[in-house]
C-alpha cells in the first residue's frame, strides 16, 4: 500500500570526491547503506562493535535487524526500529528491489537487541511472525546505491514482535530545537564496525543533530554529524535515531545513508528521514496494524498577551483531527505549561518578557505533532510619548474650528489593557478623556473645541495593570 508524499525531482545521485561542508549540505553525496550478506553465513565470532566507533547495545528494545529475500536467497541485512509492537520503520531501499518500486520477495525480522544469525542461501533463524504489509511514500523508487527521495518505509507485522522502548515520535519543533543546539542523538544499528568488518550485534553511537531540512530535495530530512572513528556503515540503513529525556525515548526518524560507507572521515554527515514528515504513510501503516492514527500539528496557533496573561489559541489539525483527545502547550524549553481538550489556553502571572509557545496535538497513545512556535510580549504600562495635534479645517474634515490631538497608544509597548486615556493642559486641567473603542486604537485621538491661545498637552493611560506617568509635554499646540 502506498500513500501520497512530496513529489521528487531529484535525478540519479552521484557521490562526489568528497562530502561538501555538512552545514550547507549537498544531499547528492549521500550513499545508501544496506549490508550484503556473505555466503553461506554472516561472519560469526566474538561480538565487537558494528556501528563504526559504537558501543554494544545487546538487549536494546528499539533496534531490530531485518533480512530480505530476493528470489531464493537472503542477500542483505538492514536495521529497523520497533516503533510499535506490530510496526517497524526502516529505510525504503531496504524493502524495495533495486531500480524499482516493487517490494522485495520477503522480509524477516529479528526481535530487537539480539545477536543475529543470517545466511544468504538458507532461511534465516528470525522471528516466525509474518509480515502483512509494507508501506512506502507514493512514488518511491530504489534508484541505486545513492539515497533516493522519501527513503522511509513501514513494515506491518501480523502480531506483536516484542515490547518497545519508544515513547513516541519526536515533533518537528523538538527536532528543530535539537538542531539549533547541536544536541546529541543516539543511533543504534546492525552495521559494520568498519569497511568489511562484520559482526552480529547492535551497537549504539551518538551523533549531534545539525540541521532539520523540511522540503529538501530528498524530502523531510535531518542531518547528524559524524566524525573520525564514528560513522554509519553498510547494514545501518533504517537504524533508529533517538533522543532520551524527560519526555521518554523519542524517535526522530530513520537513518538512510551517509557521506560515505564507513569512511570515518574527520567530518561527515548521516542523512535521516524525519518520521513526523511522513504522517499519511505512517497512519496508513498504523491502520493496517490496528493502532490509532497520529494527528498532525494544530493549525494557526496565535499568542496574545493581556495584562500578565498569555492567551494561546489554535485550530484542530488537518491530519487525523478525529484522533485528538487533547493538546499540550509547551514553553520554549519544551516543558508542558498547559494540557487541555479545548483549542485555547491561558498562561497566568507572567513577568515582563517575551514568551514563545508551541502546541502539540495528542492521541490516546500520546502521539502527535507540534505546530510552529508563536510568541507574545508581556510588559507593564510604560510612559507614553508626547501627543501632537492637527487642526481640522473645512467641511471635509467634519470638524471645522476644532483641534484633533493624537498620540501613540500604549499597545505599542505594553500588554496592559487600557481603560481610558487622560489628556491635560499645562495648568493641570483634564481637557479630554478617551474611552471605549478609541482607547483601544493604535493612535488614539480626541477633539478639542476651538479657543484662543496655545497649550502644551500631556497624556497618561489608566490600565488594569496600573496608571502610567504623565507623558512629556507636547510642543505648543495652537488652539485657535
Amino acid at each position: 500500500m502506498s500513500v501520497p508524499a512530496r513529489p521528487s525531482r531529484v535525478p540519479h545521485l552521484r557521490a562526489p570526491a568528497r562530502w561538501l561542508a555538512w552545514q550547507v549540505v549537498a544531499l547528492t553525496g549521500a550513499v545508501a547503506l544496506c549490508l550484503p550478506v556473505s555466503s553461506p553465513a554472516l561472519a560469526q565470532g566474538a561480538p565487537s562493535p558494528r556501528v563504526m566507533g559504537g558501543t554494544p547495545a545487546v538487549g536494546d528494545r528499539v533496534a531490530a535487524a531485518i533480512i530480505m529475500r530476493e528470489g531464493d536467497s537472503w542477500p542483505k541485512v538492514c536495521t529497523a526500529v520497533l516503533w510499535k509492537p506490530r510496526v517497524l520503520l526502516t529505510a525504503a531501499h531496504c524493502v524495495t528491489k533495486s531500480g524499482t518500486s516493487a517490494n522485495v520477495d520477503g522480509v524477516k525480522a529479528f526481535p530487537p537487541g539480539v545477536e543475529i544469525q543470517a545466511y544468504s542461501n538458507i532461511q534465516p533463524n528470525a522471528s516466525p511472525i509474518a509480515v502483512t504489509g509494507i508501506v512506502r511514500p507514493d512514488g518511491y523508487v530504489n534508484a541505486g546505491t545513492q539515497v533516493s527521495p522519501n527513503d522511509i518505509a513501514a513494515i506491518v507485522l501480523a502480531s506483536d514482535l516484542a515490547p518497545t522502548a519508544v515513547t513516541r515520535l519526536a515533533t518537528r519543533v523538538e527536532v528543530e530545537r535539537m538542531a539549533q543546539q547541536a544536541a546529541p542523538a543516539t543511533m543504534i544499528g546492525y552495521g559494520q564496525a568498519g569497511p568489511g568488518v562484520q559482526n552480529s550485534i547492535p551497537n549504539a553511537v551518538s551523533f549531534p543533530v545539525t540541521r532539520l531540512w523540511l522540503g529538501a530535495p530528498l524530502g523531510d530530512v535531518f542531518l547528524a554529524r559524524t566524525s573520525n572513528g564514528q560513522d554509519a556503515c553498510p547494514g545501518d540503513s533504517g537504524a533508529p535515531v533517538l533522543a532520551t529525556g524527560g519526555s521518554g525515548t523519542l524517535l526522530l526518524g530513520n537513518q538512510a545513508g551517509a557521506s560515505g560507507p564507513c569512511f570515518g572521515r574527520p567530518e561527515g554527515a548521516t542523512v535521516n528521514f524525519l518520521a513526523m514528515g511522513y504522517l499519511p504513510m505512517l497512519n496508513a501503516a498504523l491502520a493496517q496494524a490496528g493502532y490509532a492514527p497520529i494527528p498532525g500539528p494544530p493549525g494557526q496557533p496565535t499568542a496574545t498577551a493581556r495584562n500578565r496573561e498569555v492567551i494561546i489559541t489554535w485550530q484542530a489539525p488537518a491530519i487525523a483531527p478525529q484522533a485528538v483527545i487533547g493538546y499540550d502547550v509547551l514553553d520554549a524549553s519544551g516543558a508542558s505549561v498547559c494540557m487541555t481538550a479545548t483549542t485555547t489556553c491561558t498562561i497566568p502571572k507572567r513577568p515582563d518578557g517575551t514568551y514563545a509557545y508551541t502546541v502539540r496535538s495528542r492521541n490516546a497513545d500520546g502521539e502527535g505533532d507540534a505546530a510552529v512556535s508563536t510568541s507574545a510580549v508581556v510588559a507593564g504600562p510604560t510612559r507614553l510619548a508626547a501627543p501632537w495635534a492637527a487642526k481640522a479645517t473645512g467641511s471635509r474634515a467634519g470638524r471645522a474650528g476644532r483641534v484633533v490631538v493624537r498620540f501613540h497608544g500604549l499597545g505599542r509597548t505594553s500588554s496592559a489593557v487600557v481603560t481610558r486615556y487622560l489628556v491635560r493642559d499645562q495648568r493641570g486641567r483634564i481637557v479630554c478623556t478617551i474611552t471605549g473603542r478609541q482607547a483601544r486604537a493604535k493612535v488614539p485621538s480626541c477633539t478639542l473645541a476651538k479657543r484662543s491661545g496655545k497649550a502644551r498637552l500631556r497624556v497618561r493611560a489608566v490600565t488594569e495593570m496600573g496608571t502610567t506617568r504623565w507623558s512629556p509635554p507636547s510642543r505648543p499646540i495652537i488652539l485657535g
